[in-house]
């Protein structure tokens, strides 16, 4: 039986807080929704009253239930989307769902910025801005213990002077005992 809210089809279902709304992006790696708590004023106050919810079947979440890991150990970040946990759900043919609990990001995403501009690029204070704050998300990422992969050529296509006095790198040359063992010849690996 499909579960309507809005005329979108819920193909994934609901949560027990929360009813899944329209899709607002798509990727390789599943969907992402926009959720309402079913019950705002009630013991779920914990949640927001609007919530993202990225899903996919479980046995093709892999992706998404590594990225769960990753946030839930970043912790509160400004720079980072908030993870309010986990859930299952039951799709409308008897399949197990996994969905992740995000921060929603109202203000959409670059590329829908870029997209409103009306592709006419973005003006350098923006540009310098976005930039700054994955620079700043990225690294709390990385201070949390998760790892990042860099490719050896990466190096070559970054121009380290356009980058201000706050952020610091560690070129090959120099000390590289920062790095965990795993890391090797200058370049980062996932863990």
């Amino acid at each position: 039986m499909d579960e309507h809210k809005g005329g979108v089809e819920n193909k994934y279902g609901n949560g027990v807080a929360w009813l899944r709304g329209p899709v607002i992006g798509k990727g390789s790696f599943g969907s992402v929704f926009v959720a309402n708590l079913k019950w705002p004023r009630s013991k779920f106050r914990c949640f927001p009253c609007v919530m993202a919810v990225k899903s996919a079947e479980v046995s093709i979440s892999g992706s998404i239930q590594k990225e769960k890991e990753v946030l839930s150990n970043v912790g509160r970040c400004d720079y980072v989307i908030r993870c309010f946990g986990e859930e299952t759900t039951i799709g409308d043919k008897g399949e197990m769902v996994y969905n992740l609990l995000l921060e929603y990001g109202s203000g959409g995403t670059l590329a829908d910025f870029i997209r409103k501009s009306g592709f006419k690029g973005l003006v350098e204070s923006d540009v310098r801005r976005f930039a700054r704050g994955m620079l700043r998300g990225v690294f709390d990422i990385h201070e949390a213990g998760s790892s990042l992969l860099l490719l050896s050529d990466f190096d070559d296509e970054l121009d380290y002077s356009s980058f201000s006095d706050d952020c610091s790198f560690v070129s090959e040359d120099e000390d590289d005992s920062y790095w965990s063992e795993e890391e090797v010849d200058g370049e980062m690996v996932a863990e």
